[in-house]
């Protein structure tokens, strides 16, 4: 039988969490001393960060995790709709580049775009089909002559990147409101990793700077100690 997920951490969740955020917006304000010696703090480090956090913080309370699903619906919303400006913007290009060629059209996906606007599943699929046709060689050439440059075919799959990634943390939140005392201390585990490694990390980077050093301990005003196990009883 596999053993319960036991807490790596000797504090309080709520400390943690805590000291977690502080860690994190410590981090992004120090970034470049971190990234030149460590590529683990290259992106998505801190995003990932963050979006356990919260995901911490939504297990906690169902106000709080309401709170959170509601922000993240609506940043999903936003990016949905860059999204169908960015694919949409590209569907004109290919239509100047090809004109009265319905075959591309097709090829593009823009007979599936009505079904699939509102879709948080769908659209990222057909925005992902979009890039594919504009990369391809046989069209590529063609589009960027007519204004529709790599960095403009790029965006299309980066922002069906961030829909997906951003469904999958409302995913999570959604989850958190039901997780169990055992999904609930991994992911706070998960979260004290992070803070280790950049702990450690800080260690090394500012061995000579004491007040920096200082900022990244684990525990600035000392863990507390741990149980004494109570000695065996003997019989005599």
């Amino acid at each position: 039988m596999k053993d319960d997920e036991g807490r790596n951490f000797a504090m309080f969740a709520g400390d943690l969490m805590k000291e977690g955020q502080r860690f994190l917006d410590q981090l992004i304000e120090d970034e470049a001393d971190f990234k030149k010696d460590y590529t683990a703090f290259e992106e998505p480090f801190a995003t990932d960060m963050q979006d356990i956090i919260d995901i911490c913080l939504a297990t906690d309370s169902d106000a709080i995790c309401m709170s959170k699903l509601a922000e993240q619906t609506a940043k999903i919303e936003v990016i949905m709709e860059t999204g169908r400006v960015k694919y949409q913007g590209g569907k004109l290009y290919v239509e100047i580049a090809f004109p009265k060629d319905s075959a591309k059209l097709r090829t593009y996906g823009q007979p599936g775009y009505v079904a699939a606007r509102a879709s948080h599943v769908k659209l990222p699929i057909l925005m992902l089909q979009g890039y594919e046709m504009a990369s391809d060689v046989e069209n590529n050439a063609l589009l960027i002559a007519e204004g529709f440059t790599m960095l403009k075919i790029e965006a299309i799959k980066t922002t069906a990147d961030a829909i997906t990634l951003a469904v999958k943390k409302q995913t999570k939140l959604k989850n958190a409101r039901f997780s169990t005392t055992q999904e609930r201390t991994i992911n706070f585990n998960a979260l004290w990793a992070m803070m280790v490694l950049i702990s450690e990390c800080a260690k090394k980077i500012y061995a000579k700077n004491p007040v920096m050093w200082n900022r990244y301990l684990l525990y600035p005003d000392a863990p507390p100690a741990p149980p004494t196990p109570p000695p065996p009883i003997t019989e005599g």
